[in-house]
């Protein structure tokens, strides 16, 4: 899978906030009070941390994942709220970052499970991942199992985008399971979790319809999502065009019929608009499910009533913070348990993606002036890929 690391060079270096050259300085990316992150957002630089007290442990980031949902929750518009966070000459600020990976640097007394080295994740969300490192309880994060291929921007969307496909592809079950001959249907199937259906399906036999947005590079996205094991692979303007859409209805159909299945019973929505409205035209069979996990248009999709009367298709919502909240750890190791075994034999590969590097030697001002382009862009959809952050 392709990746691109960018290293952001200073135009000049300005002085930190401190300067006792014995200190490795680290730092955080913070924001005070809630408001659009070209405000708000601030990077921190703070001292090393001490061991962990007794019941902790301190851990080191690795990469973090940057979601459109972290712009909403700085912003102050997302339902799940970060805890306010305090150094010790910096009171109640909060710590972005929800998704990230992280490595244990050391283990306070009485704590168990955990070895140093080992590879964390959060299991609890709005953790403060947009750092270089934090004193943690062991309930805030899980270990993961180093398994073949397993690579540090796979591990990093483990929480969040990982565990959505994973539980996305489940949520017609136990009523209507997505069983090997079944059809998907998935808008925004170059998204992090769109790529992630794609691959969890095809290893498990299902196929995948998918819609993407007209770019001048469509024919090589589409070659990259059918080498990941998509079936088809279409634009919105195929979508909004009746006649490409029958063609579609009867690929789904031929396709579920030569597997025995049922034809499209799933269809997972993350854009809304015309690419949802027209979607659910597509979902012929009997009881079919229409899921919506996101909303990146910003604008809504009308639901047929005469699918609703007459196939009792059903709509609804899916927030992944949710439905982690309501698993226990256990039923939440599970799942991470399925996705290692995909990626173990290769059926589930890291995304496509860019890291953001913010090297150590820039000053705190000019650090945040990088992730604030960066959270700009990827808020008006600049980026056709995943980006993560490694904060030097």
């Amino acid at each position: 899978m392709l990746s691109t690391t960018i290293r952001l060079l200073p135009r000049r270096v300005s002085a930190r906030s401190f300067h006792a050259s014995s200190y490795v300085l680290d730092r955080a990316f913070i924001y005070r009070s809630h408001g659009n992150p070209s405000e708000v957002l601030n990077a921190l630089t703070f001292p090393p941390l001490p061991p962990p007290p007794r019941g902790t442990l301190n851990v080191k980031f690795l990469l973090g994942s940057l979601n459109p949902a972290d712009i909403n929750t700085i912003e102050g518009v997302y339902p799940s709220k970060p805890s306010l966070s305090s150094f010790s000459f910096e009171n109640d600020v909060y710590i972005a970052g929800n998704e990230g990976l992280a490595e244990v640097t050391s283990i306070g007394k009485g704590v168990r499970g955990f070895e140093v080295g080992d590879w964390v994740i959060m299991d609890k969300p709005q953790r403060g991942t947009w750092s270089t490192s934090k004193n943690m309880t062991p309930d805030e994060v899980v270990p993961l199992e180093r398994v073949a291929n397993l690579t540090e921007a796979s591990a990093a969307n483990m929480m969040v985008n990982f565990s959505s496909a994973r539980n996305l592809l489940d949520s017609s079950a136990p009523s209507r399971p997505t069983t090997r001959g079944s059809v998907v249907l998935q808008n925004g199937a170059n998204s992090g979790v769109g790529q992630a259906v794609i691959q969890m399906a095809k290893a498990d036999g299902v196929h995948t319809i998918n819609f993407v947005r007209m770019r001048e590079d469509f024919e090589m996205l589409k070659k990259h999502l059918m080498d990941l094991g998509a079936s088809y692979v279409f634009t919105y303007d195929d979508l909004a065009d009746k006649q490409k859409r029958k063609e579609i209805m009867k690929l789904a159909a031929d396709i579920s019929r030569q597997l025995d299945g049922e034809g499209s019973h799933l269809a997972l929505n993350c854009v809304g608009g015309d690419a949802a409205t027209y979607m659910t035209q597509l979902l012929k069979s009997r009881d079919p499910l229409f899921v919506t996990y996101g909303a990146m248009s910003k604008k809504p999709f009308s639901f047929p009533a005469g699918a609703q009367i007459f196939s009792n298709l059903r709509l609804e919502g899916f927030w992944q913070t949710r439905i982690a909240n309501k698993q226990t750890q256990d039923e939440r190791r599970a799942v991470h348990g399925r996705i290692l075994d995909y990626i173990r034999v290769g059926q589930l590969k890291e995304p496509e993606h860019e890291v953001v590097v913010v090297q150590k030697k820039l000053s705190d001002e000019e650090a945040v002036r990088i992730l604030r382009d960066v959270l700009d862009k990827l808020g008006k959809g600049k980026y056709g890929k995943k980006v993560m952050l490694r904060i030097e």
